[in-house]
């Protein structure tokens, strides 16, 4: 399962509303595809990564095991950034190779990825 969300804000700036659109957030299962996405001429910039597991994960499997999301490391962040980074979208499949490790084994992990469309 896939799941993208966004957030948006809005601050009052004197007398003036300014819209600000937090980075989008995207969580897709261990070993299925998920789509990074921006509208229009916007790109893709990866501002970080977890994989793991959460109890509150819509990722089919024994969740219950472990409960903890590993935050990337610079190389692992290095790998998506140079395969997504500066396109309109970009698929990624996540597993174990993709990541260097298995921080939960047996268990169901997610890959959640947080990054901004400029």
């Amino acid at each position: 399962m896939v799941k993208n969300s966004s957030v948006l804000f809005l601050l009052l700036v004197g007398t003036a509303i300014v819209a600000c659109i937090a980075a989008k957030q995207t969580d897709i299962c261990e070993n299925e595809t998920g789509r990074l996405r921006c509208r229009g001429s916007e790109t893709i910039r990866i501002k970080n990564a977890w994989y793991g597991s959460t109890r509150n994960s819509n990722c089919r499997g024994d969740t219950e095991r472990c409960n903890t999301l590993e935050k990337a490391d610079k190389d692992t962040l290095d790998r998506m950034r140079n395969r997504c980074n500066r396109k309109g979208s970009c698929d990624l499949t996540p597993a174990n190779r993709l990541w260097g490790s298995d921080p939960c084994p047996g268990t169901a992990k997610l890959l959640r990825v947080e990054y901004d469309c400029k």
